[in-house]
């Protein structure tokens, strides 16, 4: 479509694509269309609302220690660039219940504490934060809420008009069927007045026909891209509603199912008790392997333990493993996910390569 002519598809076809993809996708999470953009990813959207909000200096700003690796990066740049200080809510992990959520934060929130940023669904434990439960906790402190929703979009049902937050950012290609590249970033209206997008480009100040959309279209044209992958939800939405049983709804019971029928398998395979509640998991699962990581600096974003190039070269197994405070102990872990595609026959192979694999622990953990 884009490369058989790009000028046709740039010049006469892409601005009717996102202004008509932007109002399915806002009506999929249900959201007003003019509070959401179309983005490239959740970082992406965390690094545009940090970029632009406007907070005195000296502010504070919570996170917790769940807080997805880019993201917190981002806010250390952000705070150390504007003179803000950095508070963590520790969480525990394992974990026995929201409440002790919605505790850690209010229990770490201060007098200058002006934002929260918090994730929906966290990348590294798989835990599904109660989102309402802490906007209601927060909801005359004063103190504005972005949340880091990446995971969120099709593992639940998302409402996000609902969630009395003001930031809200997810993606679309994790569990969307949407191609690399596609997510959102969705701003409430009485805060749009201070955002920005990264690039300013054409459609900063330009004529539009609906007023109201004059902040969305800012995000529309930063430069000559490739962004057919923001123009495929028909298609994603086609696929889910013609192939699986239920929609929507019926692939998130199937993989939810799936999952934790995964977690019992494995649970009891390697002896090791369930970190989480059900109600507080989707299709995601990290499961602590209770052996200690000895040398906590040998962790980075591309560092590969010797435990997870075995399952893959060893045992054709591909599945992130790596350390997580658990009990305040830096703790080897592995992250377990659940799709369409997989099967309980593969839940079962792991159990079994695991219990083997982990026998030998002192070989792989020493580094």
């Amino acid at each position: 479509m884009l490369y058989a002519n790009p000028v046709h598809f740039y010049v006469r076809q892409s601005e009717a694509l996102w202004w008509e993809n932007k109002a399915l996708i806002a009506d999929f999470l249900g959201a007003n269309s003019h509070e959401l953009v179309l983005i490239k990813n959740a970082t992406q959207g965390v690094n545009t609302i940090l970029s632009s909000i406007q907070l005195p200096k000296g502010s504070r700003v919570l996170t917790t220690n769940h807080a997805y690796g880019a993201c917190s990066k981002a806010l250390i740049h952000f705070a150390k660039k504007n003179g803000w200080e950095i508070d963590t809510a520790q969480i525990p992990f394992p974990i026995e219940s929201e409440d002790q959520v919605v505790e850690a934060i209010l229990a770490t929130i201060q007098k200058d504490t002006k934002l929260l940023m918090i994730d929906h669904i966290t990348s590294a434990t798989g835990i599904i934060f109660p989102i309402k439960k802490i906007a209601d906790a927060l909801k005359n402190t004063g103190v504005k809420i972005l949340v880091d929703g990446a995971h969120a979009p099709g593992m639940i049902d998302l409402n996000i008009d609902d969630l009395a937050i003001d930031y809200y950012t997810g993606n679309l290609h994790k569990w969307c069927f949407m191609p690399n590249g596609a997510a959102f970033l969705w701003v409430k209206e009485s805060n749009q007045s201070e955002i920005f997008p990264l690039q300013i480009s054409h459609f900063h100040d330009g004529p539009l026909t609906n007023e109201k959309e004059r902040w969305a279209a800012q995000f529309f044209w930063l430069g000559t891209e490739d962004n057919t992958q923001w123009y495929c939800f028909k298609e994603a939405d086609a696929f889910v509603k013609q192939h699986v049983q239920g929609g929507w709804s019926g692939m998130r019971e199937q993989n939810r199912a799936k999952m934790l029928q995964g977690k019992e398998i494995l649970t009891k395979a390697l002896n090791l008790p369930a970190p989480a509640p059900e109600n507080m998991l989707g299709y995601l699962f990290m499961l602590p392997l209770g052996i200690e990581l000895q040398k906590p600096n040998a962790h980075n974003f591309n560092f590969f333990s010797p435990l997870q190039q075995r399952l893959y070269h060893q045992h054709g197994i591909e599945m992130p493993v790596y350390p997580f405070l658990c009990g305040g102990k830096p703790t080897w872990c592995i992250r377990i996910s659940a799709q369409l595609y997989n099967d309980i026959s593969q839940y079962e192979y792991l159990a079994e390569v695991m219990r083997e694999e982990i026998k030998f622990y002192k070989i792989y953990f020493t580094i």
